[in-house]
């Protein structure tokens, strides 16, 4: 799906997005994450325009992880790790500390020695995250994180996406409950457009009922505004 006219801003903290499937979410952060030029428009960081001189540092504080990420199943975690670090101009003495501290928050550390073919797919999926997150980012795009991942490690993910409130965050997911908890703002896509840029409780009180902003009270409003139901107030 292309994305039409679509203009935000992302500030510190977690922003979550939302919107049905084919909505133009992963064409969004693939543009985000300079792996997709956009036709029209461009894209700013720090008050700098991101041109093609610039695209070098600006990937070297960017961490992304793709709906659906792949790798070398050859090689062992810690080294998947350590390549990522590598690639994102993390020096060589200070390497090994932060794949050892990546592989504790993805709680990979009792598997660091698996080659990552050999890993289950949400062991995979916590792995392809370390990667996302080993150098320490500025910018996090994760699309769909939680994908095989049990609700505990579900939880674990939210802490760890909360407790960096100093980076900007974009997650892309269709699950309500990994993000009202953590998000700080969301936006709302259908069909390549926006719908919605604002607070979860602007949203709820805008499109919910009784303006709640837990997950159930969040996904009536979306459903109200996918849908373009008449919300009464």
């Amino acid at each position: 799906m292309a994305v039409q006219d679509l203009s935000a801003e992302f500030a510190t903290g977690v922003t979550a997005l939302l919107g049905p499937n084919g909505a133009g979410k992963t064409t969004l952060l693939r543009m985000l994450a300079s792996t997709l030029r956009p036709h029209a428009g461009h894209l700013t960081f720090g008050g700098a325009r991101i041109t093609r001189r610039r695209i070098k540092p600006y990937r070297a504080v960017l961490g992304y992880l793709p709906q659906r990420p792949t790798w070398h199943g050859w090689m062992p975690v810690e080294d998947v790790l350590a390549t990522f670090a590598w690639m994102h101009g993390v020096a060589n003495q200070d390497r090994s500390g932060v794949v050892d501290r990546a592989l504790d928050r993805v709680d990979l550390a009792s598997r660091r020695h698996v080659r990552a073919g050999n890993l289950s797919g949400g062991q995979f999926q916590r792995l392809m995250l370390g990667a996302a997150i080993v150098h320490n980012p500025r910018v996090l795009l994760l699309d769909e994180p939680s994908v095989g991942l049990d609700p505990a490690q579900r939880a674990q993910l939210r802490e760890i996406l909360s407790a960096d409130c100093d980076r900007v965050t974009l997650i892309s997911t269709h699950v309500l409950a990994d993000v009202a908890p953590i998000a700080d703002q969301l936006i709302v896509v259908d069909e390549g457009r926006k719908r919605f840029d604002g607070s979860l409780t602007e949203f709820a009180e805008l499109y919910g009922r009784e303006g709640k902003t837990d997950t159930a009270g969040l996904e009536v409003a979306y459903l109200n505004l996918i849908r373009g139901a008449d919300v009464a107030h």
